[in-house]
């Protein structure tokens, strides 16, 4: 008869490799995966008024799962139990979670903080990959999952679209509007004229949101977001069916439009190249996000 032996009682190697074992296996990434930055394309600002959003990944940025570093947000977990209440089939490992924070885990990250690219989104996107599993028969869209990574990501802007972290985390362009969320697959020739301008300066984009949302309140600068939307929308539509020459022409009234009546977005450094751009019909440049510093977006056909 064979006796059962406690693991540690076998020998001071047996036992050195056993708790090195569990040592590495903590320090186990949740994800192997990389999470990439967030470009919007068209929409910034006329969302809010209904408007439709296109984005896509940018994947010169990115972050993936490290350790060595003590994770600055672990009170985010909060977040994460309260979205189950709401989504039932979400499941979110706690214990996996605790092990990783435990053993220093964080996100290491080239997403510049406070540049419109998702830097937030991306941290959102990894903690929904690498923690949270969903009952095999119920597979969310992406409309519900906008909805539940905006509810994560909250924690960082009090609100959230959910459209940062839906991109970081599918990798994927997609097509933004009231009612849905559909995969819409840009041509590489057409993304290729399209360059991020970092002004240098960082800006808060909660603040600047609610600056725009009180401007609406004149009815004059709302008639004129109203016409940017209108714009934007011909933008969208002009990308998704390769128009190279109506992108541009679209993205020259866009300019426009930010240059006469959003024109405290624009940074001092940008402001001669802009009117330049203006004048002349090459090298436009718009709002990338939020605007007030961070990227802006050049567009050179």
């Amino acid at each position: 008869m064979v006796c059962g032996h406690n693991f540690f009682s076998l020998g001071p190697k047996v036992s050195y490799f056993y708790m090195h074992f569990c040592d590495s296996m903590a320090k186990n990434p949740p994800t192997q995966h990389r999470y990439p930055a967030k470009l919007m394309l068209f929409g910034e600002y006329t969302a809010l008024l209904g408007g439709h959003v296109l984005a896509t990944p940018l994947t010169t940025l990115w972050a993936e799962w490290d350790y060595g570093h003590r994770f600055p947000h672990p009170n985010l977990a909060q977040n994460c139990h309260d979205v189950t209440k709401i989504y039932p089939f979400l499941t979110f490992d706690h214990l996996k979670w605790d092990n990783w924070l435990q053993n220093l885990g964080f996100l290491r990250s080239s997403v510049p903080v406070g540049y419109g690219l998702g830097s937030s989104g991306n941290l959102i996107a990894a903690i929904y990959d690498g923690f949270f599993t969903t009952e095999s028969c119920i597979q969310p869209n992406l409309l519900t999952l906008k909805s539940i990574l905006g509810f994560l990501e909250s924690y960082f802007h009090g609100s959230s679209s959910g459209v940062d972290p839906l991109i970081s985390y599918t990798q994927k362009t997609l097509l933004f509007t009231p009612e849905e969320v559909t995969e819409t697959p840009l041509s590489t020739d057409l993304l290729s004229l399209f360059q991020t301008v970092d002004s240098g300066q960082r800006r808060n984009t909660e603040a600047l949101v609610k600056d725009f949302k009180s401007r609406l309140s004149d009815s004059n600068f709302k008639s004129q977001m109203e016409i940017l939307a209108h714009h934007n929308l011909q933008a969208i539509e002009a990308m998704i069916s390769g128009n190279s020459a109506e992108v541009q022409n679209q993205f020259y009234q866009i300019s426009k439009l930010q240059y006469t009546h959003l024109n405290h977005l624009i940074t001092e450094s940008l402001q001669s190249d802009w009117k330049k751009g203006l004048d002349t019909g090459h090298n436009l440049f718009k709002i990338c996000g939020a605007g007030g510093g961070g990227y802006f977006l050049q567009f050179n056909y």
